[in-house]
């Protein structure tokens, strides 16, 4: 059985695409390709994670993708889907998604440091540059941390929470002086 703690956001179904079963996804993060010999996506209905296997993919555009699933084939069926969250296997999840993408799927969690405090709500991911960075809100103040995987030590996906070793002093950096100021 499929466990809520197991699976990731990717989106929300949103509409049946033509009259064969097809259903567009707004996707809330990037996606690539669905790896696997047998894809699937999970949706919740009554209460129950249920798996639907994908007979074909395709991008509409950057976030829009349309889903074909087995056992699905008819407009009306599709439309069961509409208004539904859709998930992916949280532990694959790193596999499909390009390296900001990756982060993409928790914005709105809170950053937590090691020692348990509150470093502020994930808002954006900066992708400008080479380094990824992970936009913090801290009492309307901008930090920036950068997305390196191996300083992220938990994920705690039921109070939407990421636990990150940072090293020491990264969040005090701001507090050093501004080497261009004249004085």
């Amino acid at each position: 059985m499929i466990s809520k703690d197991d699976i990731q956001n990717v989106g929300v179904f949103v509409k049946p695409h033509g009259i064969k079963g097809e259903i567009s996804l707004l996707a809330s993060c990037e996606i690539e390709d669905i790896p696997g010999d047998d894809p699937y996506i999970i949706c919740e209905i009554n209460g129950i994670c249920v798996p639907f296997f994908i007979e074909s993919h395709r991008h509409k555009s950057s976030n829009v993708h349309l889903f074909k699933f087995a056992g699905i084939d008819s407009e009306a069926a599709a439309r069961k889907l509409s208004g539904k969250e859709a998930y992916l296997p949280a532990e694959g999840i790193a596999d499909i998604l390009p390296d900001a993408g990756k982060w993409n799927a928790f914005i709105g969690y809170f950053i937590i440091d090691k020692e348990g405090n509150n470093v502020g709500t994930l808002t954006a991911i900066d992708s400008s540059t080479i380094n990824i960075l992970l936009s913090v809100n801290n009492n309307g103040e901008e930090i920036l941390i950068p997305a390196v995987e191996e300083w992220l030590v938990k994920i705690d996906r039921n109070n939407k929470q990421l636990t990150f070793s940072l090293p020491d002093g990264l969040l005090n950096i701001a507090d050093l002086p501004d080497p261009f100021d004249e004085e």
